[in-house]
């Protein structure tokens, strides 16, 4: 390794302790890049079976944290043009939606019209062809959106 060659790694080592770097990485094949990898199913299942395939793909089914990723999301689903599940249920207590991997409270404002538990056999959501979120019959087969983190996605410095 030639001495300017040396002092540049110094350099970028020494700056990277003493600030917050992030080292990004590409989503796996299949996955789009968003603020997450996003993966978009091509084949249908129900809202269990779909939180079982994401979790056997090495993800989750998607649970959205900003509205950038709402957006982005729904924006997926209304050009793609079909259903699909994302993490949000209200199993536990009729009327309170939470993420199913990280527990959360899901903010029914993100629903335009609904949830309206129709025929009280709706406790699954989805995102519809119109990019709108709508609860569902967990047992519908529809396709799914897993999330994850990016391959090799990690913080450098404090």
């Amino acid at each position: 390794m030639s001495t300017m060659t040396w002092y540049l790694v110094s350099f970028l080592v020494l700056a990277a302790a003493n600030s917050n770097v992030l080292v990004t990485a590409d989503c796996p094949d299949g996955w789009m890049k968003h603020q997450q990898c996003y993966l978009f199913s091509h084949d249908k299942l129900s809202w269990t079976g779909a939180i079982v395939m994401c979790k056997l793909l090495g993800g989750y089914l998607a649970e959205v944290q900003s509205e950038s990723e709402k957006t982005f999301l729904d924006t997926m689903a209304h050009q793609i043009n079909n259903h699909f599940w994302i993490g949000a249920h209200d199993s536990v207590q009729e009327g309170s939606f939470v993420w199913a991997t990280s527990r959360e409270p899901v903010s029914v404002q993100h629903f335009l019209h609904t949830p309206d538990n129709y025929g009280n056999n709706e406790g699954c959501v989805e995102i519809d062809s119109n990019g709108e979120w709508n609860d569902n019959n967990c047992m519908t087969a529809f396709q799914y959106i897993c999330e994850r983190p990016a391959v090799g996605e990690e913080l450098i410095g404090r």
